[in-house]
């Protein structure tokens, strides 16, 4: 809600609970997220998110990080 203020409605406009976030990548960073990012804040890298967009990586572990490669198809 910190990073988001009002957008986090729309983030979780189908969100009724944790099972609706999606894939959970560690550090409190889910998949709901990721995916309004890309769609919404037109991010195309790992780096987008975490350090341009979010600064996620101020406060997520490597093992985090890895699990978002994976999923946006970047090589670890």
């Amino acid at each position: 809600a910190r990073a988001y203020g009002t957008r986090m409605d729309q983030i979780l406009t189908d969100v009724e609970g944790y099972e609706d976030m999606g894939e959970h990548f560690g550090d409190h960073v889910f998949q709901v997220e990721i995916d309004y990012l890309k769609n919404n804040e037109f991010v195309e890298t790992l780096e987008d998110i975490i350090w341009r967009r979010s600064k996620l990586a101020l406060h997520i572990e490597d093992e985090t990080i890895e699990r978002l490669k994976h999923y946006l198809g970047e090589k670890t």
